[in-house]
């Protein structure tokens, strides 16, 4: 990891945020300096074990397509590594999340994942990442991921990772006899005149139905870990030290596509 580029890569995000207009997403937050700011600051962990691990185990060169990516410092910091790095975003979201990328010479699809039509059909890349993105999504994991696996390479990898339902804050919530589901607003949010699940995390998994959902989709797990991401108090963190992975924020899980009975298996 080289801190330098990883600094600076985040600064040129927050020059951009800084110098233009203030864009809304899909659900109504205001898109600034200061929110990309909280949001690199919380997730600052998360993007460094995703750096490490695509360094250590993806030459430099390969093409990475991040669904889902937002502001990316990971892909920002890929593309500075000489990695061929693409992005696809939330087209009603496209504007507010991946206008810093496209100033840089990124390319980024709009793709809603959720629909059947697939504008990256026919391209494949040696990773795809999507990370904090299937907690999003309104449909099955299994669903999900099949939309993911056909854009994989042979030998590509589907990195992801997810907030992990059955992290320590959840269950102390229930010990306390509070809900850990995400709340509704005041009133429906419509659509076409229909009520819909407007929010933001309508769904979040556990560990073993995400491998699961790979399985189904001929993937083998080959990485599985579970990691901490937000700052926390010394204490706090010193005490995770000693409670089970099982009960920590995130997952992270990576798989490849099962070779064909002519394709024997790499194991790069």
């Amino acid at each position: 990891m080289n801190e330098m580029v990883l600094a600076e890569a985040e600064q040129r995000i927050l020059d951009y945020y800084a110098s233009h207009p203030v864009q809304r997403d899909a659900w109504g937050v205001a898109i600034d300096s200061r929110h990309v700011q909280h949001y690199l600051d919380t997730g600052r962990k998360r993007f460094r074990i995703l750096i490490d691990y695509l360094q250590a185990s993806t030459p430099s060169g390969a093409r990475i397509l991040e669904v889902g990516a937002g502001y990316s410092v990971v892909l920002m910091y890929l593309k500075e590594l000489g990695y061929g790095v693409h992005a696809a975003e939330l087209p009603q979201c496209l504007e507010a999340f991946s206008s810093a990328l496209i100033e840089q010479e990124i390319p980024v699809t709009p793709w809603d994942l959720h629909l059947a039509e697939e504008p990256l059909a026919g391209q494949t890349f040696d990773v795809v990442l999507a990370s904090e993105v299937l907690e999003h999504v309104q449909m099955s994991l299994r669903g999900a991921i099949g939309r993911l696996a056909p854009l994989l390479a042979p030998n590509g990898r589907l990195v992801i990772t997810t907030p992990n339902l059955y992290r320590m804050n959840n269950l102390v919530k229930m010990v306390q006899g509070r809900n850990i589901n995400e709340p509704f607003g005041d009133t429906a949010v419509l659509r076409h005149g229909v009520v819909i699940d407007n929010r933001t995390h309508p769904r979040e998994p556990v560990r073993t139905e995400l491998v699961q959902a790979m399985i189904e989709n001929n993937l083998s797990i080959i990485h599985q870990d579970m990691f901490n991401s937000h700052p926390r108090r010394r204490w706090i963190n010193l005490a995770y030290t000693v409670w089970p992975k099982k009960y920590r924020d995130h997952i992270l899980l990576v798989g490849r596509p099962k070779p064909s009975p002519n394709q024997p298996f790499q194991n790069t």
